[in-house]
């Protein structure tokens, strides 16, 4: 796909194709690409710097760059092979989805307004949140969890940690939690509400 005649794109979205590659150096006005579901191994989006939302999940990405895209709100990248991702100039960031890859490690804390963070099936052994007041909803199965602080986020209403190495998790200062599922062994939960409102039987 040649996109180099069209300066001014702002939209695109070629999902669910064969693509191996795409150019998007000569379109510094986008603000949106969905590129999941094709066979990418990397992607480029540093001279895309309003990029607002980007979806290339389902994709074989081993790389992504997303330190000259501070306006980007929405990233999904969940379903490729990322090992590291630098999120320390995406300060706009509400939606993170970062599922099914190789990351040992996150760094969320430069991104304020975050609402959303997904992180199933990952290496990382904790994440801080004590900078995402506005965080609601949180799903990290399978992520090798040792302890995780939510006393700084209490908007969340949706928290699913099952398979991890939590011992004891508190959410005592999260009035609205509603769904909460935790699964790893011997558990202690500190919810300040009654175990039923927890979704635990």
């Amino acid at each position: 796909i040649d996109l180099s005649q069209s300066p001014g794109l702002l939209w695109f979205n070629c999902s669910n194709n064969s693509i191996p590659n795409l150019d998007f150096s000569t379109n510094p006005v986008l603000f949106d690409i969905k590129c999941s579901n094709n066979l990418l191994t990397s992607l480029d989006v540093s001279n895309n710097p309003n990029l607002g939302y980007l979806t290339c999940k389902e994709n074989s990405i081993s790389s992504l760059d997303v330190t000259n895209n501070p306006q980007i709100r929405y990233l999904i990248c969940d379903d490729n092979l990322l090992t590291s991702l630098d999120l320390s100039q995406n300060v706009n960031m509400e939606l993170f989805n970062f599922t099914n890859n190789q990351i040992t490690q996150i760094d969320v804390t430069q991104s304020v307004k975050l609402r959303q963070f997904y992180g199933s099936n990952n290496h990382v052994s904790s994440v801080d949140f004590t900078n995402n007041p506005e965080l609601n909803s949180v799903r990290c199965d399978n992520m090798n969890l040792s302890n995780l602080d939510l006393s700084q986020n209490p908007l969340i209403s949706f928290l699913i940690l099952n398979d991890n190495n939590l011992s004891e998790i508190d959410v005592t200062n999260n009035s609205t939690t509603k769904k909460t599922r935790i699964v790893s062994g011997d558990i202690n939960v500190n919810v300040g509400v009654t175990q039923s409102d927890t979704g635990e039987a």
